[in-house]
């Protein structure tokens, strides 16, 4: 396979020249690519959930840039998420990301969490999402969570879990936007000709 960093692809990356590349060529992604400073393809699978309208309208793009800059402090609201949230800086960034929120502060099993996440983001049951906030505010009490926090995190989750973005799917894509990338990269005369 490929190397996961790469200084031709890192190049391309930073500069936003990705016209071509499969899925970061668009106008916002190049221009995301330079706002993050990508160069590694953990970079661009990042900039592929950013880039939905979710974390656009949420202000957790801004927050997730500034951090990933070093512009900002990486915090928790609680302890137990750093392990959790340690790649995306402390922002919930992938689908995945709800179950293990949900299953570190309230105690769901991934089960539970994955029932959270399609109940939230199909938004087909109000009544549904309200049991289930419910089981989240007991469970985060229970685990020592404050009502403040707990609210907090339950809120987080409501606000992103519509519009999230499955980890699988970023990573796929990521892999393709990569060799596509690195393609270009190294072998500009054929890639641009294919």
């Amino acid at each position: 396979g490929l190397p996961e960093e790469d200084e031709g692809v890192a190049s391309l990356l930073h500069e936003g020249r990705t016209i071509g590349c499969f899925q970061i060529e668009s106008p916002g992604m190049r221009s995301l690519l330079r706002m993050l400073h990508a160069s590694t393809r953990r970079d661009v699978i990042h900039a592929l959930s950013l880039i939905r309208p979710g974390p656009s309208a949420s202000g957790m793009k801004e927050r997730f840039i500034r951090r990933r800059l070093g512009e900002e402090a990486v915090e928790y609201d609680d302890p137990r998420l750093e392990p959790v949230l340690r790649e995306t800086h402390g922002v919930m960034l992938f689908q995945e990301d709800i179950l293990k929120v949900a299953q570190v502060i309230a105690g769901f099993t991934l089960e539970q969490g994955d029932a959270l996440r399609k109940a939230i983001s199909k938004q087909r049951s109000p009544e549904r999402v309200e049991a289930l906030r419910g089981e989240f505010l007991a469970g985060a009490r229970r685990r020592g969570a404050t009502t403040e926090s707990a609210a907090r995190l339950w809120q987080c989750i409501a606000n992103f879990a519509a519009y999230s973005y499955c980890k699988a799917h970023a990573v796929t894509y990521g892999g393709l936007a990569w060799q596509a990338t690195w393609l270009k990269a190294h072998h500009p005369a054929e890639f641009l000709a294919a």
